[in-house]
């Protein structure tokens, strides 16, 4: 019975130390299975937030086109604006000269009358000089058209540049985004 008694003991702690290791194994597979789907999770996480942030950049990007968009509006409707206004300004002071010359032809008709010649020549320095100063300002509004005209060219010329620039990134990071979902 000695030997026997221990050989069935012997077989028994080996069938017990063979299930031990077997539920280790299965214990060591399920945990392997953890750390892969935790790895997976994290991984899916890094993702999302990657993907978040790209989100979160392209808004901002549309949101400063947006901007730009209303700035050059902005910029199109000041223009236009001060074109009228000099406009209005250019018109009142050629309807000023057309009276100024209206007045120097009724005048020069009624200077056919003997008169003073000096009181005439008097007259005509006036008109001359008033006629010089209405030239001037006609220039100046000629000027503020011109230099609105070119301000906003360059104006818009730098926002198209700037516009066109986001808009690439946009596309670029649109691209970047399916790539990344």
């Amino acid at each position: 019975r000695g030997a026997a008694g221990d050989d069935a003991r012997a077989g028994k702690e080996l069938e017990a130390a063979r299930r031990r290791e077997e539920e280790s194994q299965k214990e060591l597979a399920e945990l392997r299975r953890k750390l892969k789907e935790g790895a997976a999770a994290v991984e899916e996480a890094a993702k999302q937030a990657k993907l978040l942030d790209l989100l979160k950049k392209r808004n901002e990007m549309q949101a400063h086109i947006h901007r730009l968009q209303m700035l050059m509006r902005m910029a199109e409707i000041t223009k236009l604006e001060e074109y009228v206004k000099c406009s209005r300004r250019y018109d009142a002071v050629r309807e000023e000269k057309l009276g100024l010359l209206t007045y120097n032809l009724a005048s020069a008709e009624s200077n056919m009358a003997p008169e003073g010649e000096e009181a005439a020549r008097k007259r005509i320095v006036v008109r001359e000089e008033r006629m010089a100063a209405l030239m001037k300002k006609q220039k100046t509004e000629e000027d503020k058209m011109k230099t609105n005209d070119e301000s906003y060219i360059s104006q818009t010329k730098r926002l198209k540049e700037k516009l066109e620039e986001l808009e690439s990134s946009y596309a670029a990071l649109t691209k970047e985004i399916a790539q990344a979902s």
